[in-house]
């Protein structure tokens, strides 16, 4: 190294010569100098040369040093904003933006939803314990390996069946279904305004949302079933509107009236068909308790209500002798059968 260095300055000064040799040159072909002053220019331009490296060296040495006094300055401040970072993550990030509480006789899980900045999201898994009411924020997943019910702050109310995974939604209230079923009874609006006209263009009270459909209401009772190869949209009450999504990008509506389900489907090459569905109906105590799905009771006598084709006639074959029971079903679609 050492060699290589005294060889690059035994180079550095043969150029240097060379070049003043040819100024000389230069102007001695237009002047006659004499060998005093030959050497004298020789003498100045040397020095002169030598200090402009000098100053690029000082230079040089100045900015090194800055750069070795900035470099550990730097270290020290990135190792500051990462360690408030490390620690903005690890309190939750921003705050969270509470949208609804949700209760089980079981335990489930949920995933809390943080997020920061630059669009950073994360999610924090948990284990909500039963009969307890855990706050839930606009993001969060909730998996029910059993019946959770969810009530908005708008009192509207979703029934997560078991073996079903969501997102909650905000902005409008809602869900996004990933897998499995849902009931809902959203509650109507308070505003006037948007209840005169679904078609105004006025945002909707709650929505669903699955890979396939957009789900829109303003007040109702309806239950949406979401797998692999089809939705399903039911309507108890009120009415319904879907938009669906199909692969090659085309989209079909579809209005679901009380007493009426339609099925969604990826290769859908026409709007949904609306059709009536088999009568919906829940089991329930004379106190008012309903019997869950797989679910018995000591009662003797229940009564099995519910929703079927409004002004239609519902039998009903049941009861320890397997009799047809017979009953009307009133305007609004309701009917109420007893069961011994």
């Amino acid at each position: 190294m050492i060699i290589f260095g005294r060889w690059w300055k035994m180079n550095r000064t043969d150029e240097l010569d060379n070049r003043i040799e040819q100024a000389l040159r230069e102007i001695g072909s237009e002047h006659r100098l004499s060998a005093a002053q030959r050497s004298r220019i020789r003498a100045a331009m040397i020095a002169t040369a030598r200090s402009r490296a000098q100053l690029r060296a000082q230079a040089t040495s100045r900015n090194k040093l800055f750069t070795l006094r900035l470099l550990p300055a730097g270290f020290a401040l990135a190792s500051l904003l990462l360690f408030v970072f490390a620690a903005y993550v690890l309190m939750g990030g921003a705050p969270r933006h509470l949208v609804a509480w949700a209760e089980s006789e079981s335990a489930y899980i949920v995933g809390q939803r943080h997020s920061g900045p630059f669009g950073l999201a994360w999610h924090v898994y948990i284990t909500a314990q039963p009969n307890t009411r855990t706050p839930i924020a606009d993001g969060d997943i909730i998996y029910a390996p059993q019946l959770v019910v969810v009530t908005f702050s708008d009192e509207s109310v979703s029934t997560i069946r078991p073996n079903t995974e969501v997102a909650i939604l905000n902005s409008p209230s809602g869900i996004e279904l990933r897998s499995g079923q849902i009931d809902l009874s959203v509650h109507p609006t308070k505003l006037p305004e948007l209840r005169v006209d679904a078609e105004a263009g006025t945002p909707p009270r709650f929505r669903v949302a699955t890979r396939r459909a957009d789900i829109a209401v303003r007040g109702t009772k309806f239950s949406v079933h979401s797998d692999d190869e089809t939705d399903m949209v039911r309507t108890t009450e009120g009415l319904v509107h879907a938009v669906q999504r199909t692969p090659s990008g085309a989209t079909y509506k579809a209005e679901i009236s009380a007493g009426e389900e339609v099925y969604l489907r990826d290769d859908a090459v026409a709007p949904p068909v609306v059709q009536l569905h088999a009568p919906l109906a829940r089991a329930i105590e004379p106190n008012g308790r309903i019997i869950l799905d797989g679910a018995g009771t000591r009662e003797s006598l229940i009564h099995l209500i519910g929703s079927a084709y409004p002004n239609g006639t519902l039998t009903a074959i049941g009861g320890v002798d397997g009799l047809m029971i017979t009953t009307t079903v009133d305007a609004q679609g309701r009917f109420s059968v007893p069961i011994t």
